[in-house]
Formats: structure tokens, C-alpha cells, sequence
């Protein structure tokens, strides 16, 4: 120890400790040293300094030191105070818990540092981190967490040593945590027959013990694992596990994990409900189902999507109220899931019609081509078809009317009625015909003319038929009508004029003057009674052809075209007399006087019957009712 040194030589030295105990430690004066038994052989004294030397210390050399020096010179005496502290190197340091096995949140420790050395002071780490404020051989942990467990460790130190203690753990219960059920495979859905494994997982300490629930309830099973073998659709369900603490006395239930086993479908039908369905009136249902486990349904009308329909949530049925005709068609259904599917269809039929009822066929022929008119319509079922002519009802029946060879009596009206025995319904279409034409080309080679007996008869049928009686409803158009009457003036000129050739060329007409006419016995030649409604065949019979009868309003009642034998002064001479249908005045034949009188053609009203209908040969017409337009004449030879 050293304090200020003197400057001058000292003359006494004294040395005093106070600590445990106060003793002089060292005295001298002059050359006489008189150093404390205790201190023998441990100090030396400088006696130039004054410096004391102090050697193999113990812990009883700590305390207050003081020195005191006098001079040879006199003067005033000094003193100087120090100090020692002795050090004892720290060893020996351990830490102790005063409990090892804590629960989360529930348990608090205490810990304690204990070491050998003087004055240690304290620090604490946990896994090897400080602990901040630990400065104390004591650590309090309040209300521990997993992440309190350690390794704990004290550090002791003085200022002469440092030494570590060993390291104290502690177990500490927590838990269980959430529990988590994992799935494997994984899936939405799984196949009937197939194998799953469930797992369940929580962090915990001590681990954990399960238990499986389905749906809530209990399954008797125990484990972290549950395995399903060849599961089926009863097995499906919400399945969970019960994670359990037997130290912290806690426990946790998992989210449940949904298992869907899917059955393969099969069987797939369709069911339609309501039989006989008319459009506008019938509703029906499309019932769609099949075995397994339906996940999806999907309804298509002849490969399309089904829209414009009502279809239940559940996709099952499908309801149309009224129905159309529209909704004919093929009608399927597929069912599905993830692993199967089936498909299921029906034809829906809806009864309809008829509609839009046509004849088609020629509306103008040629007398002997045949008559072929076909009637179609719109209609389920087919329609049965009936035909009627001029309003009078046939025995055809199908959708095809065929007349052959066809006949001048074949001209009219005729009527197709569509008849739908489900709806009850029935429609009608008119279809107008004109046979025209002539039998044969000529009236010589061609017709086969016997010229021993016809040669004297030039008998002609004359058809006359009123305006809008031919062609469509509508009529003809008055150039139509124009044109017919031209026609019927060429047909009728040149009729007369092949008449009268063929007289001349066999002596029967147009005599030279002096020579008189042979007798023949057929004293006249008639055209007689051609009319709308009948034409004379050569047996005498009349064929009805015509829409009105004897006695009905707007009927031609007849025409009649006469030749007459003339009675004037010339009897050689052959006068023709044509009844008189609007056709003009008379006209000159050859070089003789030929008359065409037209006779009137009536239409007599309803109660004209029996004599109206059919007037005696040279009788004069009656008043005329109505003289209508002529719109065509056929000739005709008998």
C-alpha cells in the first residue's frame, strides 16, 4: 500500500489496521522495527517512502488502514489513511426451483442462486438470454408459459471472479391446443368401397389423448387415427376428433370434417305424368330419378338446354302448364356425380291441329288427264281427311283425291276437312278445278264421224258458267273475262263454220237455185240445254257438275243453242237459231242467212223449280232474274 511519499527522510514509521480489530501492524524508529506477530514475515517497510508492503493476504487483512510519520528534522508530523479489501474468488455457484412441474398459466416458480466467494453479486438467463432486473439470488416467474421452461441459469461474480451455476429446467403442462383433422386422401367426395384415413393433431405436453365423434356422437374410438375401410354412403357425415390433458385437465374439439360418400348411380328413368296432351289446354310433368347419390341434374329438349320451363329447386322435375305444340320432342335427363352418371329421356307428345290446312294440285286441266289433288295440314296425330264436291260430301276419304279419266262434270269445287280425333278440332281448305278442252282434235277423221248417219246433226253442248264460279274465290279479273269471251266467239264462229262446210260439202246445205234439198229425217238440228250445271251425254242423260240445283238462287238455269229447218219461201235453205246468251247479234254464215239468237240465261230464285229449271224446246224464255256475265262456253258435239 502506498500513500504520498514524504519529502524528507522520515525518522519513525507506525503502521495501525483497523478492522475486525484494531492492532499497530508496524512501528519503527530509526533503525528499531517492531512489526505485530501476525504480520511477521508478511510486510516490509519502505522506510524511504514510508510504503507498506503486505503479503499471502487473508480475508481478515480487509479494513482501514493508517500511517504515521515523523521526521529527523522535526517539524510536523504526517499521516495518511487507506483501505483493503480482500477477495475471496467466487466457486460453487448453483440454482435450485423450488417446484419442476408447472401447468400453463396456473403455476408460478421461484428460483434460487447460491455461490462461495466474497460478495458475489447475481444474474439470470433463460435460455441464455438475461433476464431483465434479475440482479438477485432469487428469480420469481409468475403464472408461467411454455416458453418459461429454460434452461435456466444464475451467474455469480465479484471483482476478482465470475463462475456460471448449472443449468435448471422446468417442465411445464399446456395445452391441448386447437385439434386439427387432417384427411387422406383428400377429396370432396369419395367413391363407395373406398379407404380413408383421419388423423388428429394438437400441440400439447404431455400428448394428447383423442377421441372420434360423427356427427356429435361418440364412436367408441380412440387414437390419433381413425381408419375408414371400404366406407359407404351410411358413413358419410361430419366426422371430429376430442383432443384431452390429463395434466391441465383441458381439452379441445376439433372443426368438423366432412366425409360425402357418393353411391354410383343407376337405374335412371324418366316419369311423365298426364296422358293426351292438347296444346293450350293439358299440363304435364317430366319426373326425373335414379339409385345412388345424385349430385347434379341437367335436362336438355331434342341436345338443347331446357329454358323457358319451371323446374323445381331440387332440379328434379319439370312442370309446363299449358303446353304448345312447341314442346313435342325428345326430353332427357342426366343424372350424375363425381364418379358415375346415367342419362334418361322421353319423347313428350303434344296433340295439336289441325292447322294450316292446304290442297295442292292443278287447277286447270285438260279433259281425260286425271284429277289428283293432296290435302295437308299441321297436326299430331295425323289428321283423317274426307272430301266433299260442289258442298256435297264424297266417299274419299285419305289425304288423296284421284278422279281419272277426268270429265267437263268434273269441273267445281272441291272441299278437304282435316279431322284430329284427340283435340276434336277440324279445319277445311276449297280448291278450285276447270276441266277444259275437247274430246278430240277434229270434228271429221279424228272424232270417227259416221258420214251415213251424222250428217244431218250437228248437236252441240254449250257450258256456260257466271262470273266467279271458276278459278279462285276472288273471280277472274275482267281482262280474264275479256279474253274468255274472245275465246268463246273463235270457239262458237268456228264451230258454225265447220257445220255449215261440212253440209255444203254433202249437199245438205247451200243448194244450187233450182234444186231442192233432199228430205232428210232429221228435220232440225238442236244445241239443247247446256248449262252450268248439267251437260247432255249422247245416251240423253245429264250429269250434274254444278254448286246449285233445280230451285236454287244463282243457278244457271240453262242455255239452249238451236238450228231450226227454215219455214220461209227458200225450203232448201237451213236457217240456225242460237238461243241468245249474250253474245252478240246475228251474224252471216256462207252466203246464207244465218240467225244467232241467244236465249236468256236465268237465275231464277229459290222457289224456281220444275219448269223454270228446264224449259220446253220453243218456248220462250221468262222475265229473266239476272243475266250475269258469260265467262267461258264449252262446245261439245253429240
Amino acid at each position: 500500500m502506498f500513500i504520498k511519499p514524504p519529502s524528507a527522510t522520515p525518522r519513525g514509521i507506525t503502521w495501525r489496521f483497523k478492522g475486525n480489530r484494531e492492532i499497530q501492524v508496524f512501528n519503527s524508529i530509526g533503525n528499531e522495527e517492531d512489526p505485530h506477530a501476525d504480520y511477521k514475515d508478511r510486510i516490509s517497510v519502505d522506510k524511504t517512502t514510508a510504503s507498506l508492503e503486505l503479503r499471502d493476504l487473508t480475508l481478515n487483512d480487509t479494513g482501514e488502514y493508517n500511517v504515521r510519520i515523523t521526521f529527523i528534522s522535526g517539524g510536523v508530523e504526517s499521516q495518511g489513511d487507506t483501505s483493503l479489501k480482500v477477495f475471496e474468488e467466487i466457486s460453487n455457484v448453483t440454482a435450485e426451483a423450488n417446484q419442476n412441474e408447472l401447468v400453463e398459466f396456473n403455476s408460478s416458480v421461484i428460483l434460487t442462486c447460491s455461490a462461495s466467494g466474497s460478495s458475489p453479486s447475481f444474474r439470470w438467463f433463460n435460455r441464455s438470454a438475461d433476464v431483465t432486473g434479475s440482479d438477485s439470488k432469487t428469480l420469481t416467474v409468475l403464472n408461467v408459459t411454455r416458453y418459461d421452461t429454460g434452461p435456466f441459469q444464475c451467474e455469480a461474480s465479484n471483482a476478482i471472479s465470475a463462475q456460471m451455476s448449472p443449468k435448471v429446467n422446468l417442465t411445464i403442462a399446456y395445452g391441448p391446443d386447437s385439434a386439427v383433422v387432417t384427411v387422406k386422401p383428400p377429396a370432396s367426395f369419395y367413391s363407395s368401397g373406398s379407404d380413408i384415413t383421419l388423423s388428429c393433431s394438437s400441440e400439447s405436453k404431455p400428448a394428447a389423448q383423442f377421441q372420434w365423434a360423427l356427427s356429435g356422437t361418440l364412436l367408441g374410438r380412440e387414437g390419433p387415427e381413425l381408419r375408414l375401410e371400404n366406407v359407404q354412403a351410411n358413413q358419410s357425415g361430419a366426422y371430429s376428433c376430442r383432443a384431452y390433458n390429463s395434466k391441465t385437465h383441458r381439452s379441445k374439439t376439433s372443426s368438423p370434417s366432412t366425409i360425402t360418400v357418393l353411391e354410383r348411380i343407376s337405374g335412371a328413368a324418366m316419369t311423365i305424368t298426364g296422358d293426351n296432351l292438347i296444346a293450350g289446354e293439358s299440363s304435364v310433368n317430366l319426373t326425373c330419378d335414379a339409385q345412388g347419390t345424385i349430385i347434379t341434374r341437367e335436362w336438355r329438349k331434342d341436345g338443347n338446354p331446357l329454358h323457358g320451363v319451371n323446374i323445381d329447386e331440387l332440379n328434379r322435375t319439370v312442370s309446363i302448364s299449358p303446353v304448345q305444340k312447341e314442346d313435342n320432342g325428345n326430353y332427357t335427363c342426366q343424372v350424375s356425380n363425381p364418379f358415375s352418371s346415367e342419362t334418361a329421356s322421353d319423347g313428350l307428345i303434344v296433340n295439336y291441329g289441325p292447322e294450316k290446312v292446304n290442297i295442292m294440285g292443278e287447277g286447270a286441266i285438260e279433259i281425260g288427264s286425271p284429277v289428283h289433288l293432296t290435302c295437308t295440314a299441321e297436326s299430331v296425330p295425323e289428321s283423317t281427311y274426307t272430301w266433299a264436291f260442289n258442298g256435297r260430301g264424297t266417299s274419299v276419304t285419305g289425304a288423296s283425291f284421284i278422279k281419272e279419266p277426268s270429265e267437263y262434270e268434273d269441273s267445281g269445287t272441291y272441299t278437304c276437312t282435316a279431322w284430329n280425333s284427340i283435340t276434336k278440332l277440324s279445319g277445311k281448305a276449297d280448291f278450285d278445278v276447270s276441266v277444259t278442252g275437247t274430246h278430240c282434235k277434229g270434228l271429221s277423221e279424228a272424232c270417227g264421224q259416221n258420214e251415213t248417219n251424222q250428217t244431218d246433226n250437228a248437236v252441240f253442248e254449250l257450258s256456260v258458267k257466271a262470273l266467279g264460279s271458276l278459278g279462285g274465290r276472288g273471280g277472274l279479273s275482267a281482262g280474264a273475262i275479256a279474253g274468255i269471251v274472245i275465246m268463246i266467239i273463235i270457239v262458237v264462229a268456228a264451230a258454225i263454220g265447220i257445220s255449215i262446210f261440212l253440209l255444203k260439202k254433202k249437199g245438205k246445205l247451200g243448194l244450187p237455185m233450182g234444186r231442192q234439198a233432199p228430205q232428210q229425217n232429221n228435220a232440225s238440228t238442236e244445241l239443247d240445254y247446256a248449262d252450268i250445271r248439267h251437260f247432255q251425254k249422247r245416251n240423253g242423260q245429264k250429269d250434274d257438275l254444278g254448286n246449285g240445283g233445280d230451285g236454287v238462287a244463282g243457278a244457271t238455269v240453262y242455255a239452249a243453242v238451236k238450228l231450226p229447218r227454215s219455214t220461209g219461201p227458200n225450203p232448201g235453205q237451213t236457217s240456225v237459231a242460237l238461243p241468245r246468251a249474250g253474245l252478240g247479234n246475228g251474224v252471216n254464215v256462207g252466203d246464207q242467212n244465218t240467225e244467232l239468237q241467244y236465249s236468256t240465261i236465268k237465275h231464277p230464285s229459290s222457289s224456281t223449280s220444275g219448269p223454270q229449271a228446264h224449259r220446253p224446246k220453243g218456248q220462250a224464255p221468262g222475265p229473266p232474274n239476272q243475266v250475269p256475265d258469260v265467262t267461258y262456253a264449252q262446245v261439245k258435239k253429240k
